[in-house]
This record gives C-alpha cells, sequence and structure tokens, in this order.
C-alpha cells in the first residue's frame, strides 16, 4: 500500500506543512452473516416472541440527550487557549486548516473500517501529543453531528486539565475503578464534546490500564454516550508499558513525532512496538524544521 501524506507547500521556501497522516494500514475483515431458523414444536406455543416481550426481555438503552445532558458543561476559556496554541477552539489562526485535514482523513479511515477508538501517543516527551489530541477533538466536535469523547490516558503527567484551564479536575482513578459514575466525572466543553480529566499523577498507571474494570468503564462509556469517536491522550509509547497496557482498547493508534527532535529509529522502535498489538492509523509531524505554520496559504 502506498503512503499518502497531507502537506501543504510553501510558495517560497518550499517547505511542508508540520502535519501529516498516513492512512490506516489494516482493514477489519468482513463480518460472516448466519441465518438461524427457528423450528417449531408440534402441539406447543409458537416459537416467536412479540415486540412487546422483547423488549421486556432486554433492557432499554438510556435515550442519548439524557446521557449527555446529565454530564455538567463547561465553558471554554478562550484566552487561555489561545496562550496554549490551542488554535481549533477559535479558529482565527490559519493553522487550524491543518487540523481539519487531520480530522477528516481520520474520520474516512475510522468509517471505512468501523473503528471508534484511538489513543494518541508520540515516541518520546515534549512531541505535542496532548496538544495534538485537544486540537483534534476541538475539530472533530464542530461536526454537530458528531459526538466526540477525549480521555485524558497519561495517568503519569496528565496535562489536558492545565491546557482546559481546569483547576480542580476529577480523578480518573476513581471512574476506572467503578466508584465515580460517568456523569460526575466528565465535563463537557461543548454539547457533543466531553472529557475525561484527571488531578493527579497514579503511580501504578500501567497496572491499572491492564486491569478488567478498566476495560470494562470504557467499553461502558462507549455503550453509553455511543460516540462517533473516542480519543485517548496517552504517555510516550517508549517512556513506560502503558501505550501496551491499553492497546487492546483501542482500534488504532495516532503517533506524532516532533519535528527536530524525533529520529527515525525513535519511530521504527515505536512502529515494532506497536506490531500485531494495533493498526498504526497516521503519523502527524509536529513543528517540522520550527517553520511557522502562518507562513502558508489559506483556502
Amino acid at each position: 500500500m502506498s503512503d499518502r501524506r497531507l502537506t501543504f507547500k510553501s510558495e517560497k521556501e518550499g517547505k511542508d506543512l508540520p502535519l501529516s497522516l498516513t492512512p490506516a494500514m489494516a482493514k477489519v475483515p468482513e463480518a460472516v452473516a448466519e441465518k438461524v431458523v427457528a423450528q417449531p414444536k408440534p402441539d406447543s406455543e409458537p416459537s416467536f416472541r412479540s415486540q412487546h416481550q422483547m423488549e421486556n426481555l432486554q433492557p432499554a438503552q438510556p435515550d442519548l440527550r439524557t446521557v449527555w445532558g446529565a454530564i455538567e458543561e463547561t465553558s471554554l476559556n478562550e484566552k487561555l487557549l489561545k496562550r496554549n496554541r490551542i488554535i481549533t477552539a477559535a479558529r482565527n489562526d490559519p493553522a487550524h486548516i491543518a487540523f481539519d485535514v487531520l480530522r477528516t482523513r481520520l474520520l474516512q479511515a475510522l468509517r471505512t473500517n468501523g473503528w471508534t477508538k484511538v489513543a494518541i501517543t508520540s515516541p518520546t516527551k515534549g512531541c505535542g501529543k496532548s496538544f495534538t489530541a485537544l486540537n483534534l477533538a476541538l475539530s472533530l466536535s464542530r461536526r454537530d453531528s458528531s459526538n466526540i469523547v477525549l480521555m485524558d490516558m497519561d495517568l503519569r503527567i496528565p496535562t489536558l486539565a492545565k491546557l482546559l484551564g481546569v483547576k480542580q479536575p476529577q480523578n480518573i482513578r476513581k471512574y476506572l475503578t467503578g466508584r465515580q459514575p460517568m456523569h460526575k466525572y466528565l465535563q463537557r466543553f461543548r454539547p457533543n464534546l466531553a472529557v475525561g480529566l484527571n488531578d493527579m499523577p497514579v503511580q501504578n498507571a500501567s497496572e491499572i490500564l491492564q486491569e478488567p474494570a478498566t476495560a470494562a468503564m470504557v467499553a461502558k462509556m462507549e455503550r453509553d454516550l455511543r460516540p462517533d469517536v473516542m480519543l485517548f491522550d496517552m504517555p510516550p509509547a517508549l517512556g513506560c508499558d502503558d501505550v501496551l497496557a491499553f492497546a487492546p482498547q483501542v482500534d488504532g493508534v495516532l503517533l506524532v513525532i516532533g519535528g527536530g527532535k524525533t529520529t527515525s529509529k525513535e519511530v521504527e522502535e515505536v512502529e515494532r512496538l506497536l506490531k500485531d498489538q494495533t493498526p498504526l492509523l497516521g503519523v502527524i509531524l509536529n513543528n517540522a524544521d520550527g517553520v511557522s505554520i502562518d507562513q502558508y496559504g489559506s483556502y
């Protein structure tokens, strides 16, 4: 499969826009449908059940508007977001175009495969993974028809609360261990954007991420909120085993690399780490060559 990358060219310098995305490398195998034919028993009640009986057998799924409405809504601090380079909130910076392109390519890859859950990581610290995760989540939430969830799963160094200016975030460990209900843990920063934050580092992060309770809570959140995309801001992949521990819970990974910082050897190490674990959906080049994105024109 050929390697397709998103780039914008500078007319003066001929440099690439510092953001690129490769398409999904794997596809989900086609589902196999099975037809079950019920054989009625002679001299017995009919083998089918009425619609009313079926509804009584299965618990009713909560109304989506009710579930999302129960989550506390918090206003975005536009000035703070601007200082933190979260450019997709106000969209005044031409750089937001790159994230919109990333959003569209990602949605196409997820829909093609029927996926929703994406981990965002980097080879090492300082590559801008949290910056990318939050900008991408805000860009995705601009589509009113999409419901988006963003989780701060970097349990060792949680960052999203600081970027958003939330002074007293909830504790993610309480939620993952079932000690806090979802609607009290999450915060809505837009009607269709729910964010799970964390107030302090967790020492045994890898162990928590591998617990069956964590998998159960992530599955319950997906079942109750029915999001179109769930983003998980993870720790650097080469710094600990957290990404590997959480890999079974996601459909794919986006890798953020730092321009002038990340080496090709580090990228290869991450690729080897993820091989046979979860698909690498794309590679995002952040701040390549120190070129300011506002040097490029917009459409």
